[in-house]
C-alpha cells in the first residue's frame, strides 16, 4: 500500500507541502510585482483606462475571497469538539495547524496572497493614472502647438 504522502504527485502531496510550495512561489510573485512597479515609476509602462478597470474587478474578486479564504482560517482556529479522546484531540490539532498555526498554515499564505493582491492593485491604478496624465500633457502639447 502506497504511503499517504506520495497519493497525488510527489512532493506537493501533502498539505503542508502545498502550503510551503505556495508560500515559496509568492516570493517570487513578489519580486516580479516589485519589478512591474518599477516599470509603472519610471514611466515604461501605463494601462489604459478599461484594461485599469477590467484588472482592478478582477483583483477586487481576488481579495474578496482572499479574505473570505482568511476569514474561514480564523473560525476554525477553535476548539472543534472532535471528542474528548486522543483521536479527536488529535484531529482538532492537525485541522487547526494547517488552518492557522504558524509555520505550515494556510492563513499566513493567505495573508500574503492578499498583500500582493494589494501591491498589484496599487501597481495597477498608478500605471492608469500615469495614462492618464500622459494623455492630458500630449493634449495639453497639441492646444499649444495649435495656438501657434
Amino acid at each position: 500500500m502506497a504511503d499517504d504522502s506520495t497519493i497525488g504527485g510527489g512532493a506537493a502531496a501533502t498539505p503542508s507541502a502545498a502550503i510551503a510550495a505556495a508560500g515559496a512561489g509568492l516570493q517570487g510573485v513578489s519580486a516580479q510585482i516589485s519589478g512591474v512597479s518599477q516599470a509603472v515609476a519610471n514611466g515604461s509602462l501605463t494601462l489604459s483606462q478599461e484594461a485599469a478597470s477590467a484588472l482592478l474587478g478582477s483583483i477586487g474578486q481576488l481579495q474578496d475571497q482572499a479574505n473570505d479564504l482568511i476569514n474561514l482560517a480564523d473560525t476554525i482556529d477553535k476548539p472543534m469538539h472532535f471528542g474528548h479522546n486522543w483521536v479527536g484531540m488529535a484531529m482538532d490539532s492537525k485541522l487547526r495547524a494547517a488552518a492557522a498555526g504558524q509555520n505550515s498554515a494556510i492563513r499566513p499564505v493567505l495573508v500574503e496572497f492578499a498583500n500582493l493582491l494589494g501591491q498589484v492593485e496599487a501597481t495597477i491604478a498608478q500605471a492608469a493614472k500615469l495614462t492618464v496624465q500622459n494623455d492630458q500633457e500630449q493634449s495639453q502639447l497639441l492646444i499649444k502647438a495649435g495656438e501657434q
